[in-house]
């Protein structure tokens, strides 16, 4: 299964500054992960070009790297969560103990969690999704105000983009 995007989603290409914006990492961390090829974006020039399941991926790590697990145990993971980005479905949780990932329902996540006999990691891909999915209404609407919570407009926006994905299921 591939993720359903608004029709605008399909083609969007972020630069990035968006990813920096999106993941919340520095522009020389976005650099570094495509270097290193955590990220594979397409290079035009000295331009880099990143696709949603990018997006989607510079989220997942960033998240984990956030929650403290390590360079090298998120490279293992690598495959895993790239497999994930592409096949992501909104109402799926990513755990891992760093050593294997898993994306499961909430209900198997619980269970995960209950039964771990050490630390895991959780992700809510829903939302990374809807993180991704604010930023492009963001930047399709200009003039909309970033913080602005309660815009119905951004809300139904979401709320077919999620839509898409549960059809999709």
């Amino acid at each position: 299964m591939r993720i359903q995007h608004h029709p605008d989603d399909a083609s969007a290409v972020l630069s990035s500054n968006d990813i920096s914006a999106i993941a919340g990492l520095s522009l020389r961390q976005v650099q570094w992960h495509s270097e290193t090829k955590i990220l594979r974006p397409r290079i035009h020039g000295h331009f880099r070009e990143f696709a949603f399941k990018d997006a989607l991926l510079a989220c997942f790590v960033a998240d984990l790297r956030d929650k403290g697990l390590s360079l090298a145990r998120l490279r293992r993971l690598l495959p895993r969560l790239r497999l994930f980005a592409e096949n992501a479905a909104p109402d799926r949780i990513i755990t891992t103990n760093g050593t294997k990932a898993e994306m499961q329902p909430p209900e198997e996540a619980v269970k995960a969690i209950v039964n771990a006999k050490e630390g895991i990691y959780l992700i809510c891909v829903n939302d990374q999704i809807e993180k991704i999915s604010r930023h492009l209404y963001a930047k399709r609407n200009p003039k909309v105000q970033r913080a602005a919570s309660t815009d119905p407009e951004r809300d139904r926006f979401i709320d077919s983009l999620v839509a898409g994905l549960r059809a999709a299921l």
